[in-house]
């Protein structure tokens, strides 16, 4: 099973504002992810890649899936 997160969930893994999160997709500096009714979902792929370009550590590990 694949998680999915909401921006509010990636925003506290990651300990950032939302906006910092948003501005990296408005900016063009990240591709937008995909939106169901409205609403960006990010998968534990954006989450690390968003973590990356903010040069911040996700706070929770278990985000990712045990293979």
């Amino acid at each position: 099973m694949t998680h999915m997160y909401l921006l509010g969930d990636v925003s506290r893994l990651l300990g950032v504002e939302p906006y910092r999160i948003v501005y990296l997709f408005s900016s063009g500096q990240l591709p937008e992810p995909p939106r169901f009714g409205g609403r960006r979902v990010f998968f534990s792929e954006h989450v690390d890649m968003i973590a990356q370009k903010l040069s911040v550590e996700v706070n929770n590990m278990n985000h990712k899936e045990n293979v």
